[in-house]
């Protein structure tokens, strides 16, 4: 269970830096003609990227629905009672699924620094955001 809070943690920590990469890359039409290309990639890669949260998130959903906090807590005293030192090692399962999710977020982060690069090599101006916008979106 705590595996699956792992988890979830990581898809919040995702979806909150896809919301930063619309906002700076995709939402306005001020991007250079040079960026075409890389910013279809990065709205790929993101659509990727997203397919790969949404299955995590159903799996997740199912983990968090069939083993309720009373089970957890069975599972938890009853490995602590036969002395097994890595009670809260996640079950592989979980791993699975943020392993699933490794690659679209590193396409995304390549897809991302490319459209960056083609910003820098217009002189034109690099898509900024306020940090305190960008916190108030990961915070809603």
């Amino acid at each position: 269970m705590a595996a699956a809070i792992v988890a979830m943690e990581r898809v919040v920590v995702l979806i909150g830096r896809c919301t930063i990469y619309e906002q700076l890359y995709l939402s306005g039409n001020d991007m250079p003609d040079i960026a075409e290309n890389a910013t279809e990639n990065l709205r790929g890669a993101m659509v990727a990227l997203y397919t790969a949260i949404l299955q995590t998130l159903s799996r997740l959903m199912m983990i968090f629905q069939g083993m309720s906090y009373y089970a957890y807590l069975c599972q938890w005293a009853t490995n602590k009672s036969l002395g097994k030192t890595n009670i809260l090692k996640p079950p592989d399962a979980t791993l699975a699924e943020l392993k699933a999710m490794e690659q679209p977020e590193s396409n995304v982060d390549l897809a991302a620094s490319a459209v960056d690069k083609c910003c820098e090599k217009k002189s034109h101006p690099k898509p900024t955001i306020i940090l305190i916008i960008g916190v108030e979106l990961m915070h809603g």
